[in-house]
């Protein structure tokens, strides 16, 4: 049976009653800051280890920020979705797609796959 309209109204103004949200995000605040505490030192070890292979070709301070977001995707797709096999593949196959598009080098971006992520991209 459809719900009615004035049933899903009152569910929406309930959902976004600010004490309604506080509530949930109060209860979930220890976990997520958990979850997040676990998360950091991981992202700065994978940065640290982005930008050493940058300095180690020379790459202009002015390019970093690009190849620090392609390295954050792929660290995602690893780390958070945790994809694997051929997914993985594909979709690492996308980045590096779309960052050469966008004027990233081919060679360097697939260095910090190997280096950092000890990914080695299928011919």
């Amino acid at each position: 049976m459809p719900i009615s309209p004035e049933r899903r109204i009152n569910k929406y103004i309930n959902k976004v009653d600010p004490e309604t949200i506080k509530a949930h995000f109060s209860a979930l605040k220890p976990s997520m800051v958990e979850q997040i505490s676990n998360i950091f030192p991981l992202l700065y070890q994978m940065e640290v280890a982005t930008k050493t292979v940058l300095d180690s070709n020379g790459v202009p301070m002015g390019n970093y920020p690009m190849y620090l977001s392609f390295a954050r995707q792929v660290w995602r797709k690893i780390n958070i979705t945790r994809i694997g096999g051929t997914t993985l593949d594909n979709e690492i196959g996308i980045l590096l797609h779309i960052w050469t598009q966008r004027g990233l080098d081919s060679t360097i971006l697939r260095q910090i796959l190997r280096d950092v992520f000890g990914y080695l991209p299928p011919a």
